[in-house]
């Protein structure tokens, strides 16, 4: 069970500070200072209600492309090696120019829209594959609480239909 402590601590300058202090769920200790008591109440009691109904998710240092590539790693051993280094190329070539230096918590849906307006030239089937790898590695981060939510759900068209013949 998620438990928490507030201690007050008194500064060497007179100011009086309060440390609120919980463990996280994977049991690390975290903790953050107020200049008021009430703020360090409201601290604890966000982070401790989060823990106990399990939407928690430990703030994301990880870049997009370090979870990418943890996500790449994981595919090798049930892939060919054809498709993985398909699946690498795009990766390197489309989706890492533009957002990989980015911290996997700061990548937005409107990133994912500009994305998606840089790859308008490309055919039908690339689109498609970038799409694809981008919601798998976000998919990847939410699994594995480096993000609260996904950037790419809700946004439904971030391939163009494919041409049709007439």
């Amino acid at each position: 069970m998620a438990q928490g402590s507030i201690r007050k601590r008194i500064t060497t300058n007179g100011d009086i500070r309060h440390n609120a202090r919980f463990r996280d769920p994977f049991g690390k200790e975290c903790s953050h200072t107020f200049s008021t008591k009430r703020e360090a109440e409201r601290f604890l009691a966000d982070k401790t209600s989060k823990i106990y109904d399990g939407t928690y998710r430990r703030p994301a240092q990880k870049t997009f492309a370090e979870i990418s590539e943890e996500w790449l790693s994981g595919k090798r051993v049930r892939i060919r090696p054809g498709v993985w280094g398909c699946y690498k190329d795009i990766i390197r070539n489309y989706l890492l120019p533009n957002i990989g230096v980015l911290r996997i918590s700061d990548v937005t849906n409107s990133m994912i829209v500009k994305l998606r307006g840089r790859t308008g030239h490309m055919s039908f089937w690339t689109q498609s594959k970038i799409k694809w790898i981008l919601r798998s590695i976000f998919k990847y981060a939410l699994t594995n609480k480096f993000i609260s939510e996904d950037p790419t759900v809700g946004y439904d068209r971030l391939v163009n239909l494919k041409p049709t013949n007439h």
